[in-house]
């Protein structure tokens, strides 16, 4: 037996993801916290957020233990 009333579509959405099109700067210091490069990075998922502090860290970590003269850090800042 048929009804007149129509069954209602399932419909499937995505996660949103608070990701797309963000624009982070990549921001290099020395050690008198003097910035001396820039980057602008866009963002388009978490894994290449999750990426590009990834490469960040390591930078961090292999400049670190160096001289004071030749020491750098990098910083991620939102724009």
């Amino acid at each position: 037996m048929e009804t007149k009333n129509k069954v209602p579509e399932v419909k499937v959405h995505q996660p949103l993801n608070p990701f797309i099109g963000k624009t982070f700067k990549v921001l290099t210091y020395n050690t008198e916290d003097q910035v001396i490069d820039t980057e602008t990075v866009k963002i388009e998922s978490q894994e290449e957020l999750k990426t590009l502090l990834g490469e960040i860290k390591q930078y961090n970590s292999e400049y670190a233990y160096l001289s004071n003269s030749e020491r750098k850090y990098k910083k991620l800042i939102t724009e």
